[in-house]
């Protein structure tokens, strides 16, 4: 059964590949709905000094159930669209992606 997150999933040898769009000096962190084929992440840190790329990437980590040493930025390390990968168990890690899509806030 495919769903919307299969949208920016990407198989890899380690894990998935996995497309976000960051929001950076967001009030919260946390997983959005995805749009325009990325998962939209929310960070509170600004986009200086890769501080938001961190903390997008302990977000995703966060949802996806793994050590944030497991999530690896692959592409757009200045760019607010980002490819990240995330290494584990994929079935796990697609579970817990899913869990998270649901319990998100509905944004505007």
């Amino acid at each position: 059964m495919t769903s919307a997150l299969d949208t920016v999933l990407a198989t890899h040898p380690e894990g998935w590949l996995l497309r976000v769009r960051v929001r950076p000096r967001s009030s919260r962190q946390a997983v959005e709905a995805i749009r325009e084929g990325a998962l939209g992440i929310r960070v509170m840190s600004p986009p200086v000094d890769q501080a938001a790329t961190e903390a997008c990437c302990e977000v995703v980590a966060q949802a996806c159930g793994v050590p944030r040493s497991a999530v690896i930025l692959v592409a757009g390390q200045k760019s607010r669209e980002k490819r990240l990968l995330v290494r584990g168990d994929r079935d796990r890690i697609r579970q817990r992606l899913l869990a998270s899509l649901e319990s998100a806030p509905a944004t505007v």
